[in-house]
């Protein structure tokens, strides 16, 4: 995670604040960012299930920690205030999510879902298809056809096959195999 610039600037910008020269002591957010950043985005990732909202809402954080350092109001030891402020940030962020994911689904209009169902054309296709495909399987050796059907058609893995039609698993393999090709082959029009 990289360095907000107000972060990495915090001790010039604090000491331009009070119209002093910067001190060459870092800034408690500074402190902070570098022995829990990695902590609190662990935790924001975890929280929220995506990183790239962590890194938002954890860049968040440390800007709500170096506000409160800049006007004074930030102790030295603000670990407790970090946890605390993470802990809010993702949950505004969740309360967000919840509130605006009915107005995603109130975008989708009925001609977009209508636009996700296949065109007339597709399906005039995948039915020619379907039924070329099933003209080809009558044409297979019966061995073939009965592997492939009893595979693809009723589910039934190689062993159960080899067992049905009294063959050897290797057999059921090789069928399986020269249906494919095949198929294949005579199907080329329509894939």
């Amino acid at each position: 995670m990289k360095v907000p610039q107000a972060i990495s600037d915090a001790t010039a910008l604090q000491g331009a604040a009070n119209d002093a020269p910067a001190s060459t002591a870092p800034s408690i957010v500074a402190k902070l960012f570098k022995s829990q950043a990695r902590k609190v985005r662990n935790f924001l990732t975890f929280r929220l299930k995506s990183a790239d909202d962590a890194d938002d809402a954890a860049q968040d954080v440390f800007l709500k920690l170096w506000r409160h350092e800049k006007s004074g109001n930030l102790r030295e030891e603000a670990t407790s205030y970090m946890y605390s402020a993470a802990y809010s940030t993702a949950t505004d962020l969740e309360r967000h999510r919840a509130r605006h994911a009915h107005s995603i689904l109130d975008a989708c209009d009925s001609e977009t879902l209508a636009a996700d169902s296949p065109a007339l054309d597709d399906q005039r296709h995948w039915r020619d298809a379907l039924a070329h495909l099933v003209s080809e399987l009558k044409q297979l050796p019966e061995s073939h056809r009965k592997a492939f059907v009893l595979h693809h058609f009723k589910g039934l893995n190689y062993g159960q096959i080899a067992k049905k039609l009294g063959v050897s698993t290797r057999t059921v393999e090789r069928h399986m195999v020269q249906a494919h090709e095949e198929l294949e082959h005579r199907m080329k029009d329509f894939l």
